[in-house]
């Protein structure tokens, strides 16, 4: 990509994130708005498109966060199973 070359390349952020918000990719389009921002705070086009996008940036951000975390929940769960069996010396899978 053209930010692979240039990375204060505004005009690639900006298309960038139009992109990330055709196909609805939000968390990706918020992440290049705030690439394009920590370029140039000021721009009138990133401005309008992250208040635009920013309530569905938000609401991708936080699913994620919350998938993560349940995720490493079920994890840490196996692993107190998988604890508590090696100490009371029960095997599990195949045998």
């Amino acid at each position: 990509t053209a930010l692979a070359f240039n990375s204060q390349n505004l005009k690639a952020c900006y298309r960038l994130a139009k992109a990330h918000q055709m196909l609805k990719d939000w968390e990706e389009a918020g992440d290049a708005i705030d690439s394009g921002l920590k370029i140039d705070k000021g721009n009138k086009d990133l401005l309008k498109l992250q208040k635009l996008l920013g309530a569905k940036v938000r609401k991708a951000r936080l699913n994620r966060q919350q998938r993560e975390r349940s995720r490493a929940e079920r994890t840490s769960r196996i692993k107190d199973v998988w604890r508590y069996c090696k100490e009371d010396k029960i095997s599990l899978g195949r045998v």
